[in-house]
Parts: C-alpha cells; structure tokens; sequence
C-alpha cells in the first residue's frame, strides 16, 4: 500500500531579505544569507524544526507512541523528547531519553517490547536519523518561502515540495501489517498461488472420491 503525504502548514513567510522558520519553542528570523548554517544544524519535524539532538530525542519518543498506541509502559508527555514509565517502579531510573546510538537507552525501551515490536521501534528511530542526515545535507531550493520544505511526519520522510503537488511514499515496512510496494505485489502473488494450488488440490481429491 502507499501512503499520501498530510497536508503541511508551511511555517514560512518572506520579510524582505530573511525567512521567519517556526521551531518548537519560538520563531526565528533567518538572514538568507545565514540561511545554509541553518540547514546544517537544524532538522524538521510536523512541529518545527529542532536541533539535531533533540530531534533524534524526539522522533525516537513519537516512534515509539505511533507504533504502540495501546497497553504500553511507557508514554511521552511535552516536550516530547523522553520516555516516562507508567510505573516508576518497574523501570526504577526514571524518564529515558531514547536515542538509537545509546545501548543502555535503547534496552531500557525494547524491554518494555517484544523482540519483533523492538525491531520496529529502532527501524523506525533510525530512519528518522536518515531523515535529518538528508535535511541537512539537501541544499534549500532556490526560492524556500514558494515550498513546503522537507519534514520528518513521524513514520516517513518528504523532501521539498512545490506548492499545488501531491507526493506519495510507500508505507515504511516497521509499521504493523505494513509492506512496502514491491513486497505486497510479491506477497500477493505467492499467496494466490497457494491458493489456486489448494483450489486444484481440493478438486483433485473430489474427483477421486467420486471415481471409487
């Protein structure tokens, strides 16, 4: 299956020569000049843009709230960046900070998972990471207050975008039931064969008892 893009608000207005960018916390007027110091330091989610570290924090947080909506041990409260134990007393040191590159963190979460639910957990952490490294590394198009410009939305990554276009991804294989373009055709195929297979077989054993 494919999934559409949601509709962005693009925090972006043209003040003569500077752009204002909403962040998470307030909004910043940016020199055009200035402009590519920004985008290397600075990575977007839906809420705004945040720094590196905090953005790996939080899209790993989010991660782990839109995998697991129901029946999890842990849950994510403003600023959105940490982990907090329903039950203090379970997980003992308080809220975790989850960052995909910190062991200790990253076995505190997956212990509150099964073993397939913590392998989505980090694939879906690690291509927020993936996102940000493309963020920073894509050069702002020519005129950025005509674009909505690139974001991570919590499951996948959109690059810049013209205003009046409508983009598509494929559903990231991490999230439950979900199969990327190519495997679902795949998938599909090898089910309706097997299918056709008991089909045949069903009538072959039909003619059989019949023939006796």
């Amino acid at each position: 299956s494919s999934r559409y893009s949601n509709i962005y608000v693009c925090y972006i207005s043209l003040q003569s020569t500077s752009l204002t960018f909403s962040t998470s916390d307030v909004n910043h007027t940016i020199d055009v000049d200035d402009l590519e110091t920004f985008r290397q330091t600075m990575c977007q989610d839906r809420h705004g843009y945040l720094s590196v570290s905090r953005f790996h924090h939080r899209s790993c947080a989010m991660c782990y709230m839109y995998l697991f909506l129901h029946n999890r041990d842990l849950y994510v409260a403003p600023p959105y960046e940490q982990l907090i134990p329903r039950n203090s007393t379970a997980y003992g040191s308080g809220p975790i900070t989850p960052d995909i590159k910190n062991s200790t963190a990253n076995e505190q979460v997956c212990n509150t998972l099964h073993d397939d639910e913590c392998r989505r957990w980090k694939a879906c952490c690690h291509e927020a990471v993936k996102c940000c490294q493309r963020q920073r590394q894509t050069p702002f198009p020519e005129h950025p207050q005509d674009a909505c410009l690139r974001t991570w939305d919590g499951y996948s990554c959109w690059d810049d975008t013209k205003p009046g276009i409508k983009v598509t991804t494929a559903c990231p294989t991490f999230m439950e039931h979900s199969f990327s373009n190519s495997e679902s055709t795949c998938l599909y195929f090898w089910l309706s064969l097997l299918l056709l297979l008991l089909l045949l077989l069903l009538y072959l054993c039909y003619i059989m008892v019949h023939l006796r």
